[in-house]
Protein backbone atom coordinates (compact mmCIF):
# COMPACT_ATOMS: atom_id res chain seq x y z
CA UNK A 1 0.00 0.00 0.00
CA UNK A 2 2.94 2.63 0.54
CA UNK A 3 4.11 2.26 -2.89
CA UNK A 4 0.36 3.26 -3.81
CA UNK A 5 0.61 5.94 -1.66
CA UNK A 6 3.76 7.74 -2.54
CA UNK A 7 2.46 7.38 -6.49
CA UNK A 8 -0.64 9.57 -5.38
CA UNK A 9 0.93 11.92 -3.70
CA UNK A 10 3.52 12.01 -6.57
CA UNK A 11 0.60 12.61 -8.75
CA UNK A 12 -0.92 15.21 -6.53
CA UNK A 13 2.76 17.23 -6.88
CA UNK A 14 2.21 16.79 -10.96
CA UNK A 15 -1.19 18.27 -11.04
CA UNK A 16 -1.59 20.38 -8.16
CA UNK A 17 -0.56 23.40 -10.09
CA UNK A 18 -1.79 25.31 -12.61
CA UNK A 19 -2.93 28.19 -15.02
CA UNK A 20 -5.72 29.53 -16.40
CA UNK A 21 -6.38 32.27 -19.16
CA UNK A 22 -8.36 35.12 -18.96
CA UNK A 23 -8.37 37.01 -22.05
CA UNK A 24 -10.72 39.81 -21.05
CA UNK A 25 -8.79 40.79 -18.69
CA UNK A 26 -5.76 40.93 -20.56
CA UNK A 27 -3.50 44.10 -21.91
CA UNK A 28 -2.64 44.53 -25.75
CA UNK A 29 -4.50 41.91 -26.88
CA UNK A 30 -2.46 39.30 -24.87
CA UNK A 31 -4.59 37.37 -22.03
CA UNK A 32 -4.32 37.84 -18.15
CA UNK A 33 -2.25 34.64 -17.22
CA UNK A 34 -3.41 33.60 -13.52
CA UNK A 35 -1.27 31.31 -11.34
CA UNK A 36 -2.84 28.95 -8.61
CA UNK A 37 -2.71 25.72 -6.74
CA UNK A 38 -5.52 24.30 -6.08
CA UNK A 39 -7.16 22.97 -3.10
CA UNK A 40 -6.56 20.09 -1.40
CA UNK A 41 -9.52 18.06 0.55
CA UNK A 42 -8.50 20.14 3.68
CA UNK A 43 -8.34 23.24 2.15
CA UNK A 44 -11.98 22.88 -0.08
CA UNK A 45 -13.48 21.92 3.54
CA UNK A 46 -12.32 25.06 5.01
CA UNK A 47 -13.40 27.55 2.03
CA UNK A 48 -17.07 25.78 2.30
CA UNK A 49 -17.23 26.42 6.08
CA UNK A 50 -16.41 29.45 6.34
CA UNK A 51 -18.93 30.17 2.99
CA UNK A 52 -21.78 28.70 4.95
CA UNK A 53 -23.33 27.48 1.88
CA UNK A 54 -22.74 30.57 -0.03
CA UNK A 55 -21.39 29.37 -3.53
CA UNK A 56 -20.83 33.28 -4.59
CA UNK A 57 -18.94 33.88 -1.34
CA UNK A 58 -17.07 30.85 -1.82
CA UNK A 59 -15.70 31.72 -5.66
CA UNK A 60 -14.85 35.26 -4.50
CA UNK A 61 -12.99 33.81 -1.50
CA UNK A 62 -11.03 31.38 -3.49
CA UNK A 63 -10.03 34.16 -6.45
CA UNK A 64 -9.02 36.20 -3.73
CA UNK A 65 -6.86 33.91 -2.38
CA UNK A 66 -5.39 31.58 -5.00
CA UNK A 67 -5.48 33.63 -8.19
CA UNK A 68 -1.37 35.03 -8.31
CA UNK A 69 0.72 36.37 -10.85
CA UNK A 70 3.83 35.12 -12.24
CA UNK A 71 6.02 36.28 -9.20
CA UNK A 72 3.52 34.33 -7.14
CA UNK A 73 1.81 37.79 -6.21
CA UNK A 74 -2.07 38.06 -5.25
CA UNK A 75 -3.56 39.54 -8.46
CA UNK A 76 -6.39 40.74 -6.19
CA UNK A 77 -6.18 42.49 -2.52
CA UNK A 78 -8.26 40.78 -0.06
CA UNK A 79 -10.02 43.99 1.11
CA UNK A 80 -13.66 44.57 1.32
CA UNK A 81 -13.31 47.28 -2.03
CA UNK A 82 -12.52 43.91 -4.11
CA UNK A 83 -14.74 41.65 -2.78
CA UNK A 84 -17.11 44.42 -2.97
CA UNK A 85 -16.26 44.73 -6.85
CA UNK A 86 -15.80 40.87 -7.46
CA UNK A 87 -19.21 40.24 -6.24
CA UNK A 88 -21.34 43.15 -7.87
CA UNK A 89 -19.14 44.35 -10.78
CA UNK A 90 -17.41 41.38 -12.88
CA UNK A 91 -18.94 39.59 -15.15
CA UNK A 92 -19.89 36.51 -13.34
CA UNK A 93 -18.89 34.07 -15.85
CA UNK A 94 -15.62 34.89 -15.97
CA UNK A 95 -15.32 34.30 -12.26
CA UNK A 96 -17.25 31.06 -12.72
CA UNK A 97 -14.94 29.82 -15.36
CA UNK A 98 -11.88 30.80 -13.34
CA UNK A 99 -13.18 28.70 -10.18
CA UNK A 100 -14.32 25.41 -12.79
CA UNK A 101 -10.53 25.83 -13.89
CA UNK A 102 -8.93 25.95 -10.26
CA UNK A 103 -11.07 23.27 -9.24
CA UNK A 104 -10.69 21.33 -11.95
CA UNK A 105 -14.78 20.86 -12.54
CA UNK A 106 -15.22 20.30 -15.85
CA UNK A 107 -18.58 21.85 -17.94
CA UNK A 108 -20.42 19.47 -20.14
CA UNK A 109 -19.50 20.71 -23.40
CA UNK A 110 -15.90 19.79 -21.87
CA UNK A 111 -16.84 16.63 -20.51
CA UNK A 112 -17.97 15.55 -24.49
CA UNK A 113 -14.47 16.42 -25.58
CA UNK A 114 -12.94 13.46 -23.62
Amino acid sequence: MKNVLEKATAHWETIKSGTVEIPEWGEKGAPLIGHFDRLTFEESEKVQREAKGDNVLASVKLIIERLKDEAGARIFDDDPATFHALRHKVDPQIIERIVRVILRVSTEAEAAKN
